[in-house]
């Protein structure tokens, strides 16, 4: 593993992060996990679990957090500033050509493309979290609360949070709650 690496993975992260950081994890999973082998599955479900709750956007949380997992403080940084390049390079460009061709239809054409791509990239993120969120806490223990209290509580949580005006904070506390509860 060399710096290099580290910031080329996610310099490459960072040009196709069309819609949003979610449509960062299959890939990331398929780099992190299964090409690189830098962690299990396991693992990988817990990065994805603390970059959701802590602040910041999960891409730049995952870049920083597997960038000093791999190769210390100065991994976290060049982890990070490789995803971020793309955005800023990016953003400097279209600023200038958008202004210029905003009424162009080949522009209005690529954005209309991007949008379902990114819908179908965070579906399979969804599909994803679905899969990660009910076998990777298994550990070794095949019971009823580490096998089917998973996707009670995400169903359940995702129904509160469609059907009620309850805050997502309460939601996730309470999840956690009930998961330390019948799972710990």
């Amino acid at each position: 593993m060399t710096y290099w690496t580290l910031y080329w993975l996610f310099f490459k992260y960072g040009l196709l992060c069309v819609g949003g950081g979610y449509v960062l994890v299959p890939m990331l999973m398929g780099d992190l996990v299964g090409a690189y082998h830098w962690m299990t599955a396991a693992e990988f479900a817990e990065l994805v679990a603390v970059a959701q709750v802590t602040p910041g956007p999960i891409g730049i949380n995952a870049a920083t957090y597997t960038g000093f997992r791999q190769l210390g403080i100065a991994g976290g940084l060049i982890g990070t500033a490789g995803l971020l390049t793309p955005a800023l390079l990016m953003m400097v460009g279209a600023m200038y050509f958008l202004r210029k061709y905003e009424n162009s239809l080949w522009i209005k054409g690529a954005l209309a493309g991007l949008r379902p791509a990114a819908f179908g990239l965070v579906l399979a993120a969804v599909w994803l979290f679905a899969e990660l969120a009910v076998t990777s806490g298994t550990y070794g223990k095949p019971d009823f609360a580490w096998h089917i209290l998973p996707g009670v509580l995400g169903l359940g949580a995702f129904l509160v949070q469609t059907k009620t005006k309850i805050s997502f904070i309460w939601i996730i506390l309470v999840c956690a709650a009930l998961g330390a509860l019948f799972c710990g």
